[in-house]
């Protein structure tokens, strides 16, 4: 049945899309950690010269870098939400939605 068909196509292309933004945040990791740690290390090292100036918080950093891959993984997983939900309305988890595709 194609109705059933697209859902579980846009489904599995919302889960690998998740799954890429996923890696992708633990790839960037290192680099992310390392301007994280150069922030707070120059914040720390430069703070007595930095009173009147203003300070720009590691929190910035984190936020700046992951922003994009969060909102497209809550993004790809709201879609793939709703195409479960419309492929089978009565399930309660995963599993449920997948037995009801594999008995179709």
């Amino acid at each position: 049945d194609l109705d059933e068909l697209w859902l579980v196509v846009v489904f599995v292309v919302a889960i690998l899309g998740s799954l890429v933004a996923a890696f992708y945040v633990v790839y960037i990791a290192p680099a992310l950690l390392a301007e994280i740690l150069v922030d707070g290390l120059l914040m720390t090292g430069l703070y007595k010269r930095l009173k009147g100036i203003e300070q720009r918080h590691w929190l910035r950093a984190a936020i700046r870098r992951t922003l994009l891959p969060v909102l497209l993984v809550a993004t790809l997983f709201t879609i793939a939400g709703y195409a479960m939900q419309r492929a089978a309305p009565e399930a309660r988890s995963i599993g449920d939605v997948w037995e009801h595709i594999r008995a179709a």
